[in-house]
């Protein structure tokens, strides 16, 4: 992983496409569909970048949602999240293997399309924006890095899950989320997001 110069800078192509189909997809939901619902979520995260076989630290997310849909079994859930992701890495130098970390934070917009086979419980798959708002490269001796222009600004990615509503206004989840777009501008390795996602949500109002 190259983190310090940049070399060369890996193409953005898709960042204006993203940007254009994610403007798309919110006014659709926003205009479409009726009786929306609330909510406030936080759990934590487990995962890191697919081009890493090192350790991976857990860390957290919190967010808002929006849910659309009523009484059928198909509903929209729109939300904003702020996510964290911290990935390990070695360094050998000098025959000595040092222990690095990269922390990266990030605002995700995911868009679910959920399906209730039972009355509380979903089924749910839909794509993703996020981007990244700051990265951190700790290494062993405990020294922090801004490494945030070395990364992806805008990411594409897909998340698939499922929930349990526990009470009327409570519900658990699990979600795993799958990067398409190379978090790493200045190397060869094509790095991805791969997260694991649980926690739990709140809605606001009565249940539809």
């Amino acid at each position: 992983m190259a983190l310090g110069l940049p070399l060369y800078r890996k193409p953005m192509y898709m960042k204006n496409f993203t940007l254009c189909l994610l403007a798309v997809c919110c006014l659709f939901a926003t205009s479409i569909l009726a009786q929306p619902r609330l909510a406030a979520k936080a759990g934590l995260n487990y995962g890191g970048l697919s081009g890493y076989n090192d350790w991976k630290k857990a860390s957290g997310h919190a967010g808002l949602g929006i849910q659309w849909g009523g009484k059928n079994k198909i509903r929209v859930q729109q939300e904003l999240n702020f996510q964290r992701l911290v990935q390990g890495y070695t360094v050998v130098e000098n025959e000595v293997v040092n222990e690095n970390a990269l922390s990266v934070s990030f605002f995700s917009i995911p868009l679910m399309i959920q399906y209730y086979p039972a009355k509380s419980f979903y089924l749910e798959a839909g794509p993703q924006w996020s981007f990244t708002s700051g990265a951190k490269n700790e290494e062993a001796g405990g020294q922090k890095n801004d490494v945030k222009r070395n990364l992806a600004e805008v990411q594409f990615g897909v998340n698939a899950g499922a929930g349990i509503e526990l009470k009327q206004k409570l519900a658990f989840y699990i979600r795993y989320q799958a990067g398409f777009t190379d978090m790493t501008l200045y190397d060869a390795d094509n790095d991805f997001v791969r997260l694991v996602q649980a926690g739990l949500m709140l809605r606001f109002g009565k249940k539809k």
